[in-house]
């Protein structure tokens, strides 16, 4: 009898180990979770900051994500666009060429995961020569980024308007 009284305290014993041991590796894998996600951010930034130094060299484009801090939390935001001024209500405006855009009138410049540096081929007068942009951004008559994935060497930018390759 004595036996299987120290055996019910010993499985006691355990059980509560396992249920210690159990909260110790949740909370570890939320802490692991977070660093995963918290390094993931820092290589975009980083990969990011790498591709628009090289843009920059090649193109002599510039923009602030290239002198980013690491450690800074990252937004992506579209380069500025001159507003257009108000059209006559005497003359039909003109309909904005990017309007009309495809796949074929921009060329992908630099990428990183989740990042898009792309040249706008034919710019219209007062349009940004080069479009910096980030997953769920709108390209100018494609409508949004959907992906921004690399096959094999190349980078490919697929919007709903199509592919950008």
């Amino acid at each position: 009898m004595g036996l299987v009284r120290e055996l019910g305290a010993q499985l006691k014993d355990t059980r509560l180990t396992v249920a210690q041991l159990s909260e110790t590796v949740a909370d570890l894998k939320q802490q692991l979770e977070a660093r995963t996600t918290e390094f993931d951010s820092r290589l975009t930034l980083s990969e990011a900051g790498t591709v628009l130094a090289e843009s920059a060299k090649a193109g002599g484009a510039t923009h602030p994500l290239s002198t980013a801090q690491s450690g800074a939390p990252y937004r992506a935001v579209p380069a500025p666009r001159p507003v257009a001024p108000p059209a006559s209500s005497t003359v039909p405006a003109p309909a904005h060429p990017s309007s009309t855009r495809t796949v074929k009138d921009f060329r992908i410049q630099g990428a990183s995961p989740g990042l898009a540096v792309l040249n706008v081929l034919t710019p219209a007068a007062g349009e940004a020569p080069v479009l910096y942009l980030a997953l769920g951004d709108q390209v100018p008559g494609l409508g949004r980024i959907k992906t921004i994935s690399q096959r094999g060497t190349s980078w490919v930018v697929q919007t709903d308007g199509g592919l950008i390759q």
